[in-house]
């Protein structure tokens, strides 16, 4: 016994599917863009402000799927963590647990209307 399968319509299936390849790539890219920012700005409000040099220093770089949040502030590091001597007052720390579930939830959202 043999059979033969005939597929219709595979070539616009495929073109839907890298379209929508090509769509979810450009807006996960937006989505962890905005985010990034989020995240920086969320990191500002918790810095300590006596000086505002640590605030200040906090910035966002975007490069493609990415978003680095760093400070220039030689001294963050021990604001963030501490040290033996003083307890830290974390900032980055607690603004990207403010800022990652909004971050599943945008990607959520752009996985959802791929195909809508």
């Amino acid at each position: 016994m043999s059979f033969d399968i005939e597929w219709i319509g595979k070539d616009e299936l495929g073109d839907l599917l890298q379209k929508a390849i090509d769509q979810s790539e450009e807006n996960v890219d937006k989505v962890i863009k905005n985010n990034g920012e989020k995240l920086q700005a969320r990191a500002k409000v918790h810095a300590p402000k006596r000086t505002r040099f640590l605030m200040n220093s906090i910035n966002a770089e975007h490069s493609h799927l990415q978003s680095e949040i760093t400070s220039q502030a030689s001294y963050a590091i021990y604001q963030e963590y501490g040290t033996r001597f003083q307890p830290g007052k974390a900032h980055i720390r607690p603004a990207f647990h403010e800022t990652i579930p909004g971050l599943e939830r945008d990607i959520k959202d752009v996985a959802e209307g791929l195909f809508g």
